[in-house]
Formats: C-alpha cells, sequence, structure tokens
C-alpha cells in the first residue's frame, strides 16, 4: 500500500493544478485581493485497496484556505470540519488502487498579509494488510507588498471650472484611500490663489485628527466660497498622510 498528495493552485472544475509550491523560494505571489482555486489530489498508488482514510489541511501561517470540499472516487462529498483549527474529513472507503480523492478550495491572499504556507496531509492502511501509510505537500504563496496611495476630489458639485452666479457655493472635497495599505496622520491644506478664502467645516477638519483610512475608505470635508461679480476664485487643496 502507498498514496501519493499533491496540492497547489489550479483550475476546481478540472481537478488540475497550475503551481505545486513547495516551499517559500517557490512561493507563489499573490496580486492585492485576488482569489484563486486551490486543489489538492490524493491517489491510491499502491497495489492494495485502502481503508480508513483521514484527510486534514492546516495552515502553519498567514490566512487559512476556505471551502475545502473532498470528493471521494465513488462521488460522496466530504466537507472538511475544523478540527482543534486542522481542516479534518474522513472516508471508511474501499479506496482502489489508482482512484484519486479530490479536495478543492478557495485562498484569497491581501496584500500586507503573512505568507501563507500551508501542508495537506492523507493518512490511510491496507485493507487486507492493515499497514498504515501517509504522505503530505506543502503550498505556499505570498501577499503583496502594501502600497499607500491618496486621492482627492474637489468640486462645488459641478466641473472644475465653470462658470457660477454671485453668491455663496458649497464645495466638497472628498478624500479616498487608492491604495493597499490604512492611512493616518492625514492633514488638510488649502492655498487660496485668486478671489476670497474658503470657509471649512470645522468639525470635518476636527474628524482628520486620529482618522485611520482603511483602503477603498472616503473622507468628506464640506466647505463654501464667495465668489463676487466680476471674479474669479481659485484655490489648491492638499491632502498628505502616511501608510500605516
Amino acid at each position: 500500500p502507498t498514496v501519493e498528495i499533491i496540492k497547489g493552485d489550479g483550475d476546481a472544475d478540472e481537478g488540475t493544478i497550475a503551481n505545486d509550491a513547495n516551499t517559500e523560494a517557490e512561493a507563489v505571489e499573490y496580486e492585492h485581493g485576488e482569489t484563486r482555486d486551490i486543489v489538492i489530489n490524493v491517489e491510491n498508488t499502491g497495489t492494495e485497496d485502502l481503508v480508513d482514510v483521514v484527510l486534514t489541511d492546516e495552515t502553519l501561517s498567514g490566512t487559512p484556505i476556505e471551502g475545502l470540499l473532498w470528493t471521494t472516487p465513488d462521488g460522496t462529498e466530504l466537507v472538511a470540519e475544523d478540527v482543534d483549527g486542522v481542516l479534518t474529513a474522513t472516508w471508511d472507503g474501499p479506496w482502489a488502487p489508482g482512484e484519486v480523492i479530490t479536495g478543492v478550495a478557495t485562498l484569497t491572499l491581501s496584500a500586507g498579509e503573512a505568507l501563507h504556507t500551508n501542508l495537506a496531509s492523507v493518512e490511510a492502511e491496507g485493507a487486507g494488510s492493515g499497514t498504515p501509510v501517509e504522505d503530505d505537500d506543502p503550498y505556499n504563496a505570498n501577499p503583496p507588498e502594501p502600497e499607500p496611495e491618496i486621492g482627492v476630489t474637489k468640486n462645488d458639485e459641478g466641473d472644475d471650472v465653470h462658470e457660477v452666479a454671485v453668491g455663496e457655493h458649497d464645495i466638497v472635497v472628498t478624500i479616498t484611500n487608492d491604495g493597499t495599505e490604512a492611512l493616518e496622520n492625514l492633514e488638510f491644506s488649502d492655498t487660496t490663489e485668486s478671489g476670497h478664502d474658503a470657509v471649512w467645516n470645522a468639525e470635518d477638519l476636527e474628524g482628520l485628527e486620529g482618522l485611520v483610512l482603511e483602503p477603498g475608505e472616503s473622507y468628506t470635508v464640506n466647505g463654501t466660497v464667495q465668489v463676487d461679480a466680476g471674479q474669479t476664485h481659485r484655490n489648491n487643496v492638499v491632502i498628505t498622510g502616511t501608510g500605516v
């Protein structure tokens, strides 16, 4: 009796593996927020039926895989259950020589997370001989480094440059974290190049103090400006911050 297990990312529908990635040096590079199919193929490579099969998957570091589902050669589906932090499924068998058990799951990695290292294992024994067999196979994946980026839009609910009526106009500044790292130490500055100074909402400005802006989140600062007849108003808002 012998058994072999191979794990990697690939095509869940086809049950094929593209990247085995057994070592940290071979770790697959993920993009921010990327999700890949994880495929585990376990074959009875011996000449004897196997029974009392135990299939496990343990995340050693980083984000764990999700939704691990095993399919046995007779079509039985086994949902892996968390047993003391190890995804575990069992099958009585019999498991004939040459037949394959396939496990499929997903893995999603985001910027700044730890290296994902995972170990899939199988244990069983010969149906007639009672000889125990086992095998394991690791998989490594590397999330990208976080990248801070900030985006600022400002207008008075219209185009960037346009004709306005005489009077007071609302200005809306939207600060957005366009990167993959949280931002802090956000500071707001405004330079008037022509016309009246803008008046900014004090509570909105105070809200920037201590604010941590997560990736994809936005924060709004509201203000007003007076525009007189024959006057061109121009001001420039600058937002600075640092990646957490």
